[in-house]
């Protein structure tokens, strides 16, 4: 027992039993029936007792894991290893990142009275959730891996999801964060990053002579016991770093092959110094806003990072990150730069947990990315990809046109985007697809585009004015019949991409596509075995329907396709 439950009156804690008792005993009725459990009885017991999570007993770890991107990864990462460290953790990895979702998890690993055996949980938290999770459970780490703007009905404006995470920050809880993104690197502090007039005396100055953070030579003791680090930044009593006595430790990945200086993005989140207004620079930019940036006129600046990836050797699936205690060579899961920092800020929170870099490199040896959110096999002559690209978020789906774009070989490229609650309540939200950079899929390695959904049409407008030339493209109303629409003989590589809500949409995709290739690796596509419709433009190809054509037999061949759609089961993001 570890007995971590906050004191609570008489009439709470009756109240709290009676909603656990409850709880447990809807998850008991849901399993009988083969379902997860995952939501509900947290929901019941939330419900009852709005104070759940704080009545519960907590483990004696606990660390959050939110941000706009890839919290979902880092999430299984941080679980992955941990367990073949031998560690016992507790984590909602299969289940919903909202408040309800954590609740169900707890649940599901304590006794009749609330008390929790496990030492570690490891919980994914969505942002807008903050405000209803740490103040109850208090993290002892929180890792952000980014905060970018989102689905406009989710999460808004980044300002916005913010105010919402530092609004509910705890004191006690040491913040892991990303360097090279300047929105969440500045969580903890209501300030930000002080520019360089409020150091003056410091003598912060870098290498290169631009004002900002720099080498100081070894730590110095100062008068209040706290101590001053090699790049001049202030910690306090407990080893924390940037002032007011948060506890901060940032992760970041060092310059990249065809890294620019300039934007490369339509989205760029943050463009303007914070503190006066000036137009920032970059050293050099990864994606979008991410990047070690610079204010030319006062200062202010990236800060530096405690994990830095230094070195990535894509060849050898190899990279080292660097620390103050040295450099230590990593095996390369992903070659994906999203995935690189996830594998960093994986690596940043253990260590700081207390689990050693050797230990950390004998586990990397063995995890894999999670497959629902990326997974590749090879048929016959022709590689097929699932790649996770989140609908309704820009940032996400132009990260994996850039990953794609970026590699050898002719491909096709199946866009399967439509969020599935979007389908379901018909939104005619389709803003985000013009913050997207679709540009990136005008590429001569890429000769096939084919787009199923709702959305369709509007998928094909947004490659039209990207440039993607007509004739490459290929329509559907129904994503399972983007399978027939491919031409596997002409490709090397067909990537899949869908939504966070539609793996099992992807799934049953490649599966209709391995089952072509093994069938034949030189089978063409047609539209009357499968009821498909194609469409290619008004490009007078031959044999190629109009629009108009494709888009009736579609409508008329699919219902049953989209019956089998609107089924899939709702995933963890």
């Amino acid at each position: 027992m570890l007995n971590n439950a906050p004191k609570i009156s008489a009439l709470l804690r009756v109240r709290f039993l009676l909603a656990l008792w409850l709880a447990k005993a809807v998850a008991v009725a849901l399993r009988c029936l083969g379902r997860k459990a995952t939501q509900l009885p947290g929901r019941i017991a939330i419900t009852l007792c709005p104070e759940f999570l704080k009545c519960l007993d907590r483990p004696k770890t606990v660390i959050a894991v939110t941000g706009t991107n890839g919290k979902t990864t880092v999430c299984n990462l941080l679980v992955d290893v941990m367990e073949q460290c031998g560690l016992e953790v507790i984590s909602n990895r299969y289940g919903s990142n909202l408040n309800s979702g954590i609740a169900s998890a707890l649940l599901a690993n304590c006794g009749p009275l609330g008390t929790i055996r496990v030492p570690i949980a490891v919980l994914e938290v969505d942002e807008r959730s903050s405000r209803l999770v740490y103040p109850l459970i208090e993290p002892d780490f929180l890792v952000c891996t980014n905060l970018f703007r989102d689905s406009i009905a989710r999460n808004a404006h980044t300002e916005f999801i913010s105010y919402v995470i530092e609004s509910a920050l705890p004191a006690k809880t040491r913040l892991i964060l990303n360097a090279d993104d300047l929105i969440s690197s500045m969580l903890g502090s209501q300030e930000g990053w002080r520019s360089w007039g409020d150091h003056e005396q410091s003598g912060w100055e870098s290498r290169n002579g631009r004002r900002g953070w720099g080498d100081q030579g070894d730590h110095e003791q100062d008068e209040q016991g706290g101590w001053e680090s090699r790049d001049g930044r202030e910690q306090d009593e407990q080893g924390g770093r940037g002032g007011q006595g948060r506890r901060r430790t940032y992760f970041g990945v060092g310059p990249w092959e065809g890294d620019r200086r300039e934007r490369m993005s339509l989205t760029r989140d943050i463009t303007i110094c914070p503190h006066c207004n000036t137009p920032l620079e970059y050293e050099y930019v990864h994606y979008h806003h991410i990047g070690k940036a610079f204010c030319p006129q006062c200062g202010f600046c990236s800060p530096p990072s405690d994990y830095l990836v230094a070195n990535i050797n894509t060849a050898e699936r190899v990279f080292t990150v660097q620390t103050d205690e040295g450099s230590f060579p990593y095996r390369l899961i992903s070659a994906s730069i999203f995935n690189v920092y996830n594998l960093c800020a994986t690596i940043a929170v253990l260590h700081e947990y207390g689990i050693s870099h050797a230990r950390l490199q004998q586990a990397f040896e063995k995890v894999e990315l999670a497959q629902s959110r990326y997974h590749e096999e090879v048929v016959g002559d022709v590689t097929l990809v699932m790649h996770l690209a989140k609908g309704q978020n820009a940032i996400a789906c132009s990260r994996a046109f850039d990953y794609i774009a970026s590699l050898d070989g002719r491909k096709a490229v199946i866009l399967n985007l439509d969020d599935f609650f979007d389908a379901k309540g018909g939104s005619e939200n389709i803003t985000w697809l013009y913050d997207c950079d679709y540009e990136r899929l005008d590429d001569p390695n890429i000769t096939q585009l084919v787009i199923g959904g709702i959305r369709s049409y509007d998928h094909y407008l947004r490659l039209l004015i990207a440039g993607v030339a007509r004739e490459k493209i290929r329509r559907t109303r129904y994503e399972h019949d983007t399978a027939a629409l491919v031409e596997l003989a002409e490709v090397d590589k067909v990537f899949i991409l869908y939504d966070v809500y539609t793996i099992a949409r992807a799934e049953e995709v490649l599966r209709r596509l391995r089952a072509r290739l093994t069938a034949t690796t030189t089978a063409q596509p047609t539209a009357g075995a499968a009821g498909v419709a194609e469409v290619t433009g008004a490009s007078g190809k031959a044999g190629a329907p109009t629009a108009e054509a494709a888009g009736a037999a579609s409508e008329a061949a699919g219902s049953s396709a989209e019956g089998a759609s609107g089924s899939s089961g709702k995933a963890a993001t």
